[in-house]
């Protein structure tokens, strides 16, 4: 099924994108069944319907307090990033490496009534439990690649990656293309870099 026009389809730049995009699971796909996207063990990973099922409830929450301190620190930086995003108003916000949506929702409830946020995620078992269980007002998601985001340059206002950074295989070219769609202001929590 082709995709109708959406919040996400008035961000995207069809000059960046190979395939034509489709909408089969409430998301915007940009990148096409047979993507050639270089993916990680851990990307693989994050592929599999059962670790969308369970990542927000089991998983996420496990590994936070593995790897920070009993999550003192994750839930730190968390808090001071909604406090900052708070009441930006017409902002645009692109939430890479979204997962399940999670963020993506929290962070557009920041947002005055005309902000928009968008959730970009390689892994379409993710984005349907994110269409699933976290759409909002304002809110959309993409299957894209961090490596080739499918925007202009300094679409958005803000771009957060968080907690994911690790999960693409090269991320060096991710932050070069997220400082180069982002307006004003890149924010990234991760393990590597």
């Amino acid at each position: 099924m082709l995709h109708h026009p959406t919040l996400a389809d008035s961000l995207i730049d069809p000059a960046r994108i190979d395939h034509p995009p489709r909408r089969d699971h409430g998301y915007l796909d940009v990148l096409g069944p047979e993507s050639d996207e270089p993916v990680s063990v851990a990307n693989r990973f994050m592929q599999s319907p059962l670790l969308a099922a369970i990542y927000e409830r089991a998983w996420r929450p496990m590994f936070t307090r593995g790897f920070s301190y009993g999550g003192k620190s994750t839930l730190k930086a968390h808090t001071a990033l909604m406090d900052e995003i708070a009441g930006r108003g017409d902002h645009k916000i692109l939430d890479v490496a979204c997962g399940p949506g999670l963020y993506t929702r929290e962070l557009a409830a920041q947002l005055g009534t005309a902000g928009v946020c968008i959730g970009l995620d390689l892994s379409g078992p993710m984005l349907r439990r994110a269409v699933r269980d976290n759409s909002a007002e304002r809110v959309d998601y993409i299957r894209g690649s961090a490596h080739s985001l499918p925007f202009a340059d300094a679409t958005f206002d803000t771009v957060v990656c968080l907690a994911a950074l690790y999960l693409i295989p090269d991320p060096e070219q991710a932050v070069r293309e997220l400082c180069r769609v982002a307006g004003r202001t890149v924010r990234s929590s991760s393990s590597r870099l």
